[in-house]
C-alpha cells in the first residue's frame, strides 16, 4: 500500500469527455441573448428580407404584387392576414437585432449609389488599363527604335573602318 500511488482527481477530470445527451455533445449556444442548454433546438427565424438591397427590393414588390392579387380576387382578410404577419416578422426581427431592410424608397437608392460606384469604379478601371497600354507601347517602340539605330551604327561603323582600309569607296560603291 505505501508504494501504490493515487490518482489524482484532476488528471482524472482532465480524460473525461463532456457528457452526452441524445448522442450528440453537449454545448452550450449563444443565440443573441438567448442561452441553448443541454443540446436544445432553438427555432431561428428566417431574416425577413435579404442583405442585397436588389433582392431585398424584388422581395419586397413579390409581397406587394400578392397582396394586390389577393384583394383583386376578394381575399381581403388573408391579404390583411399576409401584411400583418409580415409586419409583426419585420418588428420582432428588429427587436433582435437583425436588420430589416423594407423601405423601398432607401432600397432604390441605395441601388442607385451602387450602380454610380460600379461606373466610376468601371471608368477608373478603363483608365488605368489604357495608360498601362499607352506606357507598354511606348516602351516597345523605344526598344525598336534603339534596336534599329543601334543596327545602323554598326553599319556605319563597318563601312568607316571598310573605307579606312580601302576596301570600299564612297560615291563609286
Amino acid at each position: 500500500m505505501k508504494g501504490e500511488k493515487k490518482p489524482n482527481d484532476s488528471v482524472e477530470k482532465a480524460n473525461e469527455k463532456p457528457p452526452k445527451v441524445n448522442g450528440t455533445k453537449m454545448k452550450t449556444k449563444l443565440v443573441f441573448n438567448r442561452i441553448n442548454f443541454l443540446g436544445e433546438q432553438t427555432e431561428i427565424a428566417p431574416h425577413p428580407t435579404s442583405t442585397n438591397a436588389k433582392v431585398a427590393l424584388d422581395e419586397i414588390k413579390t409581397k406587394q404584387h400578392m397582396y394586390n392579387e389577393l384583394e383583386k380576387s376578394g381575399e381581403i382578410d388573408k391579404a390583411k392576414e399576409l401584411k400583418e404577419r409580415d409586419a409583426w416578422n419585420n418588428v420582432l426581427a428588429k427587436a433582435e437585432g437583425v436588420k430589416v431592410k423594407d423601405n423601398v424608397e432607401l432600397l432604390k437608392k441605395t441601388i442607385a449609389k451602387k450602380e454610380r460606384q460600379k461606373k466610376v469604379s468601371k471608368t477608373k478601371w478603363e483608365e488605368r488599363t489604357n495608360t498601362l497600354e499607352k506606357a507598354k507601347k511606348e516602351k516597345q517602340d523605344k526598344r525598336t527604335n534603339n534596336l534599329l539605330k543601334k543596327k545602323q551604327e554598326k553599319k556605319e561603323k563597318t563601312k568607316k573602318k571598310a573605307i579606312k582600309k580601302g576596301r570600299f569607296v564612297p560615291g563609286i560603291n
